[in-house]
């Protein structure tokens, strides 16, 4: 878009006459090209100004030439400096004034190339500044659509500089289609700098460091600043530092706080962290969404705070974020409790390869809502919450990890997971769930599906645990899917596989439908069955069992009690002909009992500890007895 209005202005195109000097001083442009910067939203006077006297083939320095124009359109009361198609080696830094647009031809059509080393830097409103572009105490200026080469001459310099710490503030600067080419160092190749209304858009940053560099690149840094947006940037290797990182630096004096970021729609490959958010004391509106973030050595999204921190409205959503090495999702509080409406959703995490790694880890942190995201492919864990409070991880799909699908440990307390997809769980070894050290956990609704050898959906060592309305989709023999070593109540639903029959089955069991509950110390009832009546004109049956026989073998049951150590022992069977055994399996008659104690006399039953109507054995005749 810009680019055809500058062949337009430049006489390339119909409808506007321009002389075009590329050699000679500064050319001002009709008005025409003046309503054309009106259109871009440039301030200033309207100046359109192209540079002359600069080298196009990099033999010679351009700097002169190109802060001279820069100068004198700032002075016109601003505009744009249009410089060329060509290489243009600059020797020190370029400094925009306000109101100034410096614009080239395209980020590949137009360069700027640093010299080898440390640029020699400039004092600019007591402060130093060491970037081949600067923004210094200035309001309204970018830089947009060329590259910034530090690559080929090997230059130890930072890109962009918007504001600076000391003086007055930078404000509503522009950094837009620019292409920077780093070279492994330290380095901040777009650097805010407590700037307020920067914009960071559409640009490519090339870092050039090493995977595992040990110098802190930096690909964008935010650091202090409000009313942020960087969005459709594409960065990539930037080495040991982070690919956009967002440092809360307060403006000394100033009641504003870290606030209305916007991190959106970057592409990033590389680096340790790739987008990092590190608020020291107040951060309110810090959105970071739809970012595709691949490879990096440690986390996808890292959010960390100091423990005086207070963080408000902070929302992760629609990322893709794939191959992290440690974290996809990072949030740790520091013990700061002061988080509010703290949203992690809809984001896609596949593939965390370190064996201690976590798709989403949280710790030390409160009041985060996990919803509607998909972790995919841990080599540990799905999901980790470490000293976590008030936490809600609701309809979540967790699929293959190799340990726990969710850790929750370290005095965590008031989490409530619900109506969450928990699959391929412990392909190494783990639960769907393991609850630790950690206090008034609710686990209600969820779906899991057995990964590996340690079968348990849900595992817990907690106080208050509630584990309710679960269901284990496949639980390989007779197995406990819910185990709850600490305190709470235990209620679930069944659980099994359709076969082709349409039955309902648990590999082991013979059954259609098999329903067992989980162990617990405490005096739960592993199966209760409440029905009420309120209508004495209606007769109800309380439970129904109607079994049709048409042709069993002989032995077959209608129902078996089993109990004793392993279930082993029949306690109650009706066998097909109807015939009822109390203590054995195989009835004779219509009743058979076995195992009854042998008493000489009634006297001697009650001695024994038998109460009026217990059945006994005389051993005589008649030999059933009973006490009265």
């Amino acid at each position: 878009m810009i680019f055809s209005k500058f062949l337009q202005l430049l006489g390339m195109a119909g409808g506007v006459t321009a002389k075009r000097d590329l050699t000679g001083g500064i050319t001002n442009l009709t008005a025409a090209g003046r309503d054309v910067m009106a259109d871009l939203g440039i301030g200033g006077a309207g100046a359109w100004i192209v540079v002359g006297n600069a080298d196009p083939t990099g033999a010679i320095d351009s700097l002169a030439a190109i802060q001279s124009t820069l100068d004198s359109c700032g002075v016109a009361g601003g505009g744009i400096v249009y410089l060329p198609c060509g290489s243009f080696k600059v020797s020190n830094v370029l400094l925009i004034p306000s109101n100034v647009v410096l614009v080239g031809a395209g980020m590949l059509a137009t360069k700027l190339i640093s010299p080898a080393g440390q640029l020699p830097g400039k004092l600019v409103n007591g402060g130093w500044t060491y970037a081949t572009v600067s923004m210094i105490g200035v309001a309204n200026a970018g830089v947009r659509d060329l590259t910034i080469d530090h690559a080929t001459n090997s230059a130890w310099c930072n890109g962009v500089q918007i504001g600076s710490a000391i003086g007055t503030l930078s404000t509503d600067c522009s950094v837009e289609r620019i292409r920077l080419l780093g070279f492994d160092s330290h380095q901040y190749l777009i650097w805010n700098y407590r700037a307020t209304g920067t914009v960071i858009n559409d640009n490519v940053v090339v870092g050039n460091m090493a995977p595992n560099s040990v110098l802190d690149m930096q690909g964008i840094e935010v650091y202090g600043g409000h009313n942020i947006r960087i969005i459709g940037n594409t960065l990539s290797s930037v080495g040991g530092g982070g690919a956009i990182l967002v440092w809360e630096d307060e403006i000394p004096g100033s009641t504003t706080d870290f606030s209305n970021i916007v991190i959106g729609q970057n592409i990033i490959d590389g680096g340790r962290n790739a987008i990092s958010v590190n608020p020291v004391t107040t951060a309110k509106n810090i959105i970071v969404a739809g970012n595709v973030l691949s490879n990096q050595t440690r986390s996808g999204v890292s959010l960390t705070s100091t423990a005086a921190a207070i963080l408000e409205n902070i929302s992760i959503d629609g990322n893709a974020i794939n191959n992290q090495v440690q974290y996809g999702i990072e949030l740790n509080g520091a013990g700061s409790t002061a988080w509010r409406d703290v949203l992690i959703t809809g984001n896609a995490v596949l593939t965390i390869t370190d064996a201690g790694g976590r798709g989403v880890s949280i710790s030390s942190a409160s009041n985060v809502n996990i919803s509607g995201n998909t972790v995919k492919g841990s080599s540990g864990y799905s999901a980790v919450l470490d000293g976590a409070a008030k936490i809600l991880i609701s309809g979540n799909v967790f699929d293959t990890a190799a340990l726990h699908g969710m850790d929750i440990t370290g005095a965590s307390s008031e989490v409530t997971v619900k109506g969450n997809k928990i699959f391929g769980y412990g392909t190494t070894t783990g639960y769907g769930i393991h609850v630790g050290p950690a206090d008034r956990v609710q686990v209600v609704s969820n779906i899991f599906r057995f990964g590996g050898s340690e079968i348990e959906a849900v595992y817990s060592t907690g106080t208050n645990t509630t584990i309710s309305g679960n269901v284990p989709d496949y639980i390989p023999g007779f197995q406990t899917p819910f185990y709850n070593q600490g305190s709470g109540a235990i209620s679930n639903r069944f659980w099994g596989t359709k076969d082709n029959n349409g039955n309902i089955k648990a590999a082991g069991f013979v059954g259609r439908v098999d329903i067992a509950a989980g162990y617990a110390n405490t005096n739960v009832s592993p199966f209760s069955l409440s029905q009420f009546w309120n209508n004495a004109a209606v007769a109800f049956d309380g439970i129904v069992l109607s079994i049709s026989d048409y042709g069993s073998a002989a032995g077959s049951k209608l129902l078996q009690i089993l109990g004793g150590a392993g279930g082993a022992t029949s306690y109650f069977a009706i066998a097909k002909d109807g015939k009822i055994g109390i203590g054995t399996a195989t009835p004779k008659s219509a009743l058979h009992v076995v195992g009854l104690p042998v008493y000489a006399s009634n006297a001697a039953a009650i001695t024994g500890g038998l109460t009026a109507g217990a059945f006994y054995r005389s051993s005589a005749d008649p030999d059933l007895c009973i006490v009265h």
